[in-house]
């Protein structure tokens, strides 16, 4: 089987981990239009329940990312100097280049 992942972003760099290491004789290639080190956008967020996903899944990579994320545990919301917390879904994040 050849699967071309066409972006190297998390989504497509972990799909491709993923695929490659459950079927080994896949032919998996990646295609990124920017120079090695060129990000847009500043994070990547995830979710205690996308972080849950990703320990089950892949649990060495888990361990490394969460070392180097920051966390908070609500997320507060700002709107014409009214606040608004919302708990219950902690939230951790690391810079894309750092990803």
């Amino acid at each position: 089987m050849r699967v071309a992942v066409i972006g190297a972003g998390p989504a497509g760099l972990l799909f491709s981990l993923l695929a490659k290491r459950r079927y080994p004789s896949w032919r998996i290639e990646v295609a990124e239009q920017n120079p090695e080190g060129a990000t847009y956008g500043f994070g990547v967020v995830f979710s205690e329940g996308a972080l849950a996903f990703l320990e089950r899944d892949e649990p060495q990579l888990s361990n490394i990312l969460q070392a180097a994320m920051e966390r908070w545990p609500i997320q507060r919301i700002v709107h014409r100097d009214e606040r608004v917390d919302i708990d219950g879904n902690g939230f951790s994040a690391i810079g894309r280049l750092a990803l």
